[in-house]
């Protein structure tokens, strides 16, 4: 091999700054995969952790199956004494309303330059959680200790957070979508000393800074008051009213007279606990005694009773055995099944990452081969007198296997640590976010390795087979001969009949599993080809059609241009078509994602507003309904439940969330249009018990109409509703999911159905309140209107409150956050392929220095010269910009065909003018970008350099 290995490292250093940028183009593939497979490990492994914080250390749970109902303590009396269990330990859940009263300074005046003492309050919901021996809990303290007498809390940092001047001052009243507590030493700082008066804004805004609730101090928790009491009289008796106020001892107001039925309770912070990484809601933890004192309630119930097995008790087996023990309404679950559908989300994931891998790599590989073969059509004669004194096809074929190889090891050991790099770069900045912390993904890295150093191997392939056949008499002609029209024709062909197979198999499938893993594993490859084939005849094309008017534009010779690219179309067609993949990408998702927010999001139509709790009951509503803003409310209780509708079977695990409400109620305030059935006899039929109405997603998906069975299951038990009616979603199944961002790891649940709370009741055994859905009266400001709502529901079981209007607007951003973020990939490919692109006008400049050479010796200036590569490379991004678009929409019309078997989506293609222009613009800048430096070049060398190139 010393031979081929000689002859291979004399073809890089021969062109070293060419093959520079071929390793630099295997460098940064590398290193994008690297990132981001690290980075997807981390975020991965912190929803571990978030889901291993939801379940607990518990082997199974025994659960109500609605959410907010209460578990009497007999069922843990009664699990203590199956011989299998370890430990059993009731655990209690409730929203509670907090709030402390800070000191801060305040300006006096308008310019902020005079501060003085003052107090206001902060205020903040969160979830109470209790359990039987709290000792045993898996809370992680940060400081302090455990709470043991009544009137003791701990709070998880976020909570800490969020009961600061800071947050008092950013006028949050909400949890939702807090940002992870990032300065931790605040929590466990000594209070600052605030003194009357400052003159010093900065002094003043540093101790503000620091105001917020530490261990040791006193907070409030409001407790529902009066709860026997009847509101509609009392406020229709204001004088009793304020009888009965004075009576309880509670605060009256005056403006406010549903102020009566709260009062504070004193709690004592001892403790500060870790906060699941992705945050989601706030929680404090207390006694079982405490939570009872609070809830006012005679006897603590449980939410859920967590049971620890002995050593070798299989849990499902468990499971089993005893579920019939339990009453009607309640369920018993072992943890492991709850976190196999995270794991299962994360397998699909890690599809999407090696499709993306092999992505990534074959464009760098067709980089490569690009490269390589314009090198060998330099060094054509050179290999033909290789030949002539003894070297084989095979030395020579080898020679640029090794030459690929070389640059793909030399890309994988620049890449994976530069990716590594980026991805603790990545996760630095996310940490302001969330709680997550840098770790290495070993497969990631490998893939990453393997990847480039296959990519350098595979990209030498054809150039290996081009070297292979040289033959001596032929290479001393071989810049004579033409380009074969044979050649592009086969190429036009095969790219055309790729695309009709890739078209094909998302529009004659009509099973969605079957239709997604012939996409995967047929029409991802198709696709990718076949625009690589057509990268030639469509270069062609728009060298034809433009080379003109950008030689008159540069004040160039007309017809040079273009003769020039068509006698080099295939290397001309492959450099636009490297270039092509950032921008479809771009394209693609920027498609997509305009598709999600007009024909998803864009038409879900929101109540006026919605109050979530865990504990709502009918007495909350009855305070809701009280308000003079309020027109009408709506009861609603939601329960996931288990289909086989939507996702791939394989890969994914999503539930459905079933919605029960009272019908005539609920279709009076929403009006959705009804694809099948009418509102009179489905509300007649959801009263009569045993019927349904679902989202149209239902019907897309798999064809449920009216008069067909809808079958779902509930803790392996199946139940069977009547499809009564076909609706356009109004999106509650969305606003649940957006109340409950960062908890929604174990259990993920797409589309809705409608039912009775008369049927979840008999059914499901449950009608606890989750959403009260509100209808406000006319002219009304609904965030004056909610703070109302939070301040007369504190101590109800309220959690959160939000207009839907404010909620689909963050939905709205949420998904173009996404977008931003996704977009850097795709311009990190564009990158990427400018490198390529850098490459192959180098070569061409090269392969050229003696045309040039003879342009400049017979007048030629130097820029004329200069423009003329200049020109080649706007042709470069134009033809990439119609092949990347092109490609990037049929995409998205192959993924909206497979979204609409999935999931029941029907979106449609309309390109984003504005998306399309920013990456054309981008691939413009990129693509001349990489000539720049060439063309610079050219322009500082002499003729007589130029000349001396000829052979």
């Amino acid at each position: 091999m010393r031979s081929e290995w000689r002859l291979a490292t004399s073809s890089l250093s021969a062109l070293r700054s060419r093959s520079i940028l071929l390793a630099l183009t295997v460098a940064l593939s590398a290193a994008l995969i690297a990132a981001v497979s690290c980075a997807m490990h981390s975020i991965q492994s912190a929803a571990r952790t978030q889901a291993g914080n939801l379940v607990g250390s518990a082997d199974a749970w025994i659960k109500p199956l609605g959410t907010g109902a209460q578990l009497d303590d007999s069922l843990s009396t009664l699990a203590s004494t199956w011989p299998e269990v370890d430990s059993a330990r009731g655990r209690s859940e409730a929203a509670l309303s907090l709030s402390a009263q800070l000191t801060f300074l305040e300006p006096t005046d308008d310019a902020a330059t005079t501060f003085r003492r003052s107090t206001g309050k902060v205020s903040a919901t969160a979830v109470g959680i209790a359990i039987a021996d709290i000792s045993e809990s898996d809370l992680t303290l940060l400081a302090g200790t455990l709470p043991k007498a009544k009137g003791e809390i701990v709070i998880d940092e976020q909570l800490a957070r969020g009961l600061t001047h800071r947050w008092m001052k950013a006028g949050r009243a909400s949890n939702l979508h807090g940002a992870h507590a990032a300065n931790k030493s605040l929590l466990l700082d000594s209070p600052p000393q605030i003194p009357e008066t400052s003159l010093d804004p900065a002094a003043a805004e540093a101790l503000n800074a620091r105001v917020g609730v530490r261990l040791g101090d006193t907070i409030q928790i409001a407790q529902q008051a009066l709860p026997d009491i009847n509101i509609s009289a009392v406020l229709a008796d204001p004088a009793r009213a304020r009888a009965l106020a004075k009576e309880a001892g509670i605060e009256f107001s005056p403006t406010n007279i549903l102020s009566i039925f709260a009062k504070p309770l004193d709690v004592k912070v001892v403790g500060i606990g870790k906060s699941p990484p992705f945050g989601g809601r706030w929680r404090c933890y207390t006694t079982l005694e405490s939570l009872a004192w609070i809830t006012r309630q005679k006897s603590p119930g449980f939410a859920q009773i967590d049971l620890r097995l002995r050593e070798g008790v299989n849990a499902e087996t468990f499971v089993e055995a005893h579920a019939s023990e339990l009453p009607t309404g309640v369920i018993m679950q072992p943890s492991a099944r709850v976190t196999s559908g995270l794991d299962q989300n994360i397998q699909a994931s890690r599809l999407g990452f090696i499709l993306g891998t092999v992505m990534a790599f074959l464009c760098a590989a067709f980089i490569i081969t690009t490269g390589m073969s314009t090198g060998i059509l330099e060094r054509i004669r050179e290999l033909a007198m290789l030949r002539c004194v003894g070297a084989t096809r095979a030395q020579l074929a080898r020679s640029q296997l090794l030459s690929g190889a070389i640059l793909g090891i030399v890309g994988a050991i620049v890449g994976i640590p530069l990716g590594l790099a980026i991805a603790w770069v990545l996760i630095e900045l996310i940490k302001t976010r969330i709680e997550v912390h840098f770790e290495i993904l070993p497969l990631g890295l490998v893939a990453a390795g393997l990847g480039a150093v296959l990519s350098g191997v595979l990209g030498a392939a054809y150039p290996a087979w081009r070297a292979a056949r040289v033959s001596p008499l032929e290479a001393l002609s071989i810049r004579a001969a033409a380009p074969s029209r044979r050649g592009w024709i086969a190429l036009l062909l095969f790219g055309v009949a790729c695309l009709i197979v890739h078209i094909a198999i998302v529009t004659l499938t009509t099973n969605g599993q079957v239709r997604f893993w012939t996409y995967v594993t047929l029409g991802i490859p198709v696709h990718f080809f076949g625009y690589f084939a057509l990268s030639v005849p469509i270069g062609m094309g728009v060298v034809c059609l433009l080379a003109s008017p950008i030689s008159r534009l540069l004040r160039l010779p007309r017809t040079v241009v273009a003769r020039e690219l068509l006698a080099r179309r295939y290397r001309f067609g492959f450099t636009a078509g490297s270039m092509m993949m950032g921008l479809s990408l771009l394209v693609g998702l920027w498609t997509q994602g305009a598709a999600i927010q007009r024909d998803w999001i864009g038409k879900l139509e929101f109540p006026d507003a919605f109050v979530t709790g865990l504990n709502l009951s009918e007495r909350s509503q009855e305070l809701v309904n009280a308000l003079p803003e309020v027109k009408s409310t709506c009861a609603i209780t939601l329960r996931k439940v288990e289909t086989d509708t939507f996702g791939v079977h394989a890969l994914q695990s999503y539930r459905s969330t079933f919605m029960a409400f009272e019908p005539e109620t609920f279709f009076d305030m929403v009006h959705p249009q009804w694809v099948q059935g009418d509102p009179n006899t489905a509300i007649r039929r959801l009263n009569e018990g045993g019927a349904v109405v679902v989202a149209r997603e239902f019907m897309v998906a798999r064809g449920l109409g009216v008069g067909d069975t809808f079958q779902c299951s509930v803790a392996g038990k199946p139940h069977d509703f009547e499809i009564v009616g076909v609706v356009t979603s109004p999106g509650l199944e969305v606003v649940s999911q957006f109340f409950n961002i960062g908890e929604d790891f174990t259990e993920q649940s797409l589309h809705a159905v409608f039912g009775s709370r008369k049927d979840l009741k008999a059914i499901f055994g449950s009608d606890a309140i989750h959403l009260l859905q509100i209808q406000f009266n006319d002219a009304v400001d609904d965030e004056k209107a909610l703070a109302r709502i939070r301040e007369i529901l504190a101590g109800a079981g309220v959690l959160d409150a939000g207009s839907g209007r404010a909620i689909k607007n963050q939905i709205l951003e949420f998904v173009r956050g996404g977008l931003l973020a996704s977009s850097a990939v795709a311009v990190a490919a564009m990158l990427i392929a400018g490198l390529g692109v850098a490459n192959l006008i180098i070569a061409g400049i090269e392969s050229r220095r003696y045309e040039f050479g003879v342009l400049r010796a017979v007048g030629a200036g130097r820029w004329l010269v200069s423009r003329l590569v200049l020109a080649e490379a706007i042709l470069v991004a134009v033809t990439a910009g119609m092949l990347g678009t092109l490609m990037g929409m049929q995409g998205v019309y192959a993924i909206q065909r497979i979204d609409e078997l999935l999931f029941g989506l029907l979106l449609h293609v309309r390109p984003p003018p504005v998306p399309i222009a920013v990456g054309w613009g981008l691939t413009l800048l990129f693509t001349v970008g990489a000539a720049v430096p060439a063309v610079l070049r050219l322009a500082r060398r002499q003729t007589r350099e130029l000349l001396s190139a000829a052979a």
